[in-house]
């Protein structure tokens, strides 16, 4: 599982999509094998995060990667992630960016939640689970990214690490 949570998110709509936008720490709970150092890096780094859906059908996947988009074309009905790593540059500290597509049912289910989250800001908090179990080990043939797919120096290498099942909740303080 790797978990986002945070106290900030502002909402927006473009053309044919609603979208929900924050900036939260991340705490990823991933699954033996995975490196301590990959581990501690993760552990409260930055999380950029963009929750949304396609009710158009003209939803630009680009940010998630052309697997995530194969993802959820394939499986609308599902929820899906796409989660790339971020090093860190002159202007950002080391982090990642998830990707979240919600159904749309899903999305306005939970929208008026995040409404009252954004204006009442600082009286509550988010934590968002995604059903990651954690990176695939080098000598497995199928399924997921290596660490060092996700880690790739070369952006144009970098792999997302991408799956399906998200849990949002909500938590007054």
């Amino acid at each position: 599982m790797w978990m986002i949570e945070g106290t900030g998110a502002s909402a927006g709509f473009n053309v044919g999509t609603s979208y929900i936008v924050g900036t939260g720490k991340q705490a990823p709970f991933l699954r033996a094998g995975t490196s301590e150092r990959l581990t501690r890096w993760l552990t409260g780094a930055d999380a950029d995060w963009l929750i949304l859906m396609d009710s158009a059908g003209k939803l630009d996947f680009a940010r998630g990667g052309q697997d995530f988009y194969e993802r959820v074309k394939a499986s609308p009905n599902e929820s899906h992630f796409s989660i790339i790593f971020r090093p860190a540059d002159k202007q950002r500290r080391l982090g990642a960016n998830f990707t979240i597509y919600l159904p749309e049912n899903q999305f306005t289910d939970c929208l008026p939640f995040w409404r009252e989250f954004i204006f009442h800001n600082g009286k509550c908090r988010y934590s968002i689970a995604l059903d990651y179990e954690g990176f695939k080990l080098r000598e497995t043939v199928t399924g997921g990214v290596t660490e060092d797919e996700w880690l790739a120096d070369d952006t144009a290498e970098r792999k997302p690490a991408i799956g399906s099942g998200v849990v949002i909740s909500f938590h007054r303080d």
